[in-house]
């Protein structure tokens, strides 16, 4: 079940796999572009590691860095260091559930911890819903309670609204990227002679499925079919008047041999 808050609910074009790649894998460009984004300094980023017998959770890795902070008080600190567990609960071919437990050396930040649930969920081979909630584990209780609880929460929600848009201008850069180099590789393999995966002409489309010499040809619609029958009612026509020139050209040449003043009546007249 997600935690009270919610953060972020979106369906987004990629595969659950890959949205689980991209949000924790180990060499994640996506996230270190984001870590980048926030201006963390001193990011320290551990392995996954596998939990210990009998944990709740498959692996872990611990991340640390200082942050920078604005809160709008007098002598209020302008830094803080933030340690971060992040566990992978559960993983299979539907999806995965991650979780992050934040902790932090803030004012009133030896009060509380934050839990981030990241929830992946197969939605088709290219579609996966994210759903991302939170929800802060008071162990203490402290003056300003609720301004803090605000504060936490409303960066939170700046935060991963950041990366979530980070990551739908990624996977839309690769989606283009992708379809680019299929067009690339048609055009390239036209040019070369020889078929290609996607090749289209006169209506007829040709689909590799597994080496070149397992093309299919298929019609592209009835009129693929007319335009073929036309094709080949214009070849034979073509042979016969062929065929009948040559005929023509051979009767002029025995006539001119006999020399007898013979008239042979031209084949084209028929």
């Amino acid at each position: 079940e997600p935690y009270d808050l919610v953060l972020q609910d979106l369906t987004v074009p990629t595969g659950v796999n890959k949205l689980h790649t991209l949000l924790l894998g180990s060499k994640s460009q996506l996230m270190a572009a984001h870590w980048a984004s926030e201006g963390l300094i001193d990011l320290q980023v551990g392995p996954w590691q596998l939990a210990p017998t009998g944990a709740e959770y498959l692996r872990s890795r611990q991340v640390s860095y200082t942050k920078k902070l604005n809160i709008p008080v007098p002598l209020a600190p302008k830094r803080c260091q933030v340690w971060e567990e992040h566990r992978l609960l559960g993983k299979q071919d539907g999806g995965f559930v991650a979780q992050h437990i934040c902790t932090n050396n803030a004012p009133k930040g030896d009060c509380f911890r934050a839990l981030i649930q990241i929830c992946g969920v197969y939605v088709t081979s290219n579609s996966s819903r994210l759903r991302i909630s939170m929800k802060l584990d008071w162990h203490k209780n402290t003056l300003g309670k609720g301004m803090v609880q605000t504060g936490a929460e409303a960066d939170s929600k700046r935060g991963w609204g950041s990366l979530v848009k980070a990551l739908q201008q990624h996977i839309s850069s690769r989606g283009t990227s992708d379809s680019s180099s299929k067009v690339s590789e048609a055009a390239a393999g036209a040019a070369m002679g020889r078929p290609s995966a996607m090749t289209s002409c006169s209506g007829l489309v040709v689909t590799q499925s597994s080496g070149w010499d397992s093309s299919r040809v298929m019609l592209a619609g009835g009129s693929g079919l007319a335009l073929l029958l036309l094709l080949l009612l214009v070849i034979g026509v073509w042979g016969v008047v062929s065929e009948l020139k040559q005929m023509n050209s051979v009767l002029r040449m025995m006539s001119n041999a006999a020399g007898n003043g013979t008239s042979v009546q031209s084949c084209t007249q028929l």
